[in-house]
């Protein structure tokens, strides 16, 4: 909630600044140095989901490799995104698209990517992108027996899931303790609840264009570039942005569920390969099936 944000947000704010080490960075660490990072912070996150039981992840997913964001679509995905590879495609490698890095970093530059890449500042991206969120989900999906649940690619099972993994993942302690991470991921709980606020209002006429971008702008404390990038995906695909919150609401109503009709049998782990085991269908399908709506 509003509150629980801004409580948090308080508590923030008194906390020390994390140490600021004296780094030496060398002159040869450059573009590729950030990329290989990237990568090496996708393998490890697999590493620890595996490790701490949080979902399985079979020797028949694919690998996902990080690509900066090609210049024809930079003006509708401000910062990262996941692209999947189709599930007929014989080679099942996910791409990531993450910001572009300059050819030549500058001290300043070269500084900033150093320091972001020693404090691991990928992780949150990686947890909800990648695993256990995006590309862990679509890669099940993709190879399910069902042909149905295979080629189907619900927006609230795809971008639930990845919400709820976002939260899970720091409820789990895959960030340890640290505040400032859970204030990061209470910040993108408001920021999906403000996504389905505009989505209905501008496909209903309440909002115009720039009145979106100055709402989600004055709520969110957010930079007008990226806004208006995100608008830019609103106007485009209706219902997309609502995806998100009602998603992971829905998977939150099935966890209960599963959890009782499992009793002492149940584990996190149980529960999140029975929804990775159930492809691209709707959340809300799943859930009228453990309620005995449908059969």
């Amino acid at each position: 909630s509003a509150k629980l944000y801004d409580s948090i947000s308080a508590i923030v704010d008194t906390l020390p600044m994390p140490e600021d080490f004296a780094y030496f960075i060398p002159k040869s660490f450059c573009r590729n140095d950030v990329m290989d990072y990237f990568q090496w912070e996708i393998n490890q996150t697999r590493d620890w989901i595996v490790s701490h039981d949080f979902a399985t992840v079979p020797a028949s997913v694919g690998e996902c490799v990080p690509v900066e964001t090609s210049a024809f679509i930079r003006n509708v995905i401000r910062g990262i995104a996941y692209q999947p590879v189709g599930p007929f495609e014989p080679i099942q490698i996910g791409r990531f698209y993450v910001q572009p890095s300059l050819d030549s970093l500058s001290d300043a530059n070269r500084s900033a990517y150093f320091r972001y890449c020693t404090r691991r500042g990928f992780k949150g991206a990686v947890a909800y992108d990648v695993y256990p969120g995006h590309h862990l989900q679509i890669q099940m999906a993709n190879h399910n027996p069902s042909l149905l649940r295979r080629i189907q690619r619900d927006n609230m099972m795809v971008e639930g899931w990845a919400l709820y993994c976002e939260e899970e993942m720091y409820r789990e302690k895959f960030y340890g303790d640290d505040l400032r991470t859970y204030l990061a991921t209470l910040g993108s709980i408001r920021f999906n609840a403000a996504r389905m606020v505009v989505d209905v209002k501008l496909q209903t006429g309440q909002f115009t264009y720039q009145q979106a971008v100055d709402w989600m702008v004055a709520n969110l404390d957010a930079e007008v570039d990226y806004i208006e990038k995100e608008v830019n995906r609103y106007t485009l695909a209706p219902t997309q942005p609502s995806g998100y919150m009602l998603g992971k609401e829905y998977l939150l109503m099935i966890r209960d569920l599963y959890k009782t009709k499992l009793g002492q049998k149940y584990s996190l782990r149980k529960f999140h390969d029975f929804i990775l085991g159930q492809g691209g269908i709707s959340p809300v399908l799943i859930y009228k099936q453990l309620t005995g709506q449908i059969f």
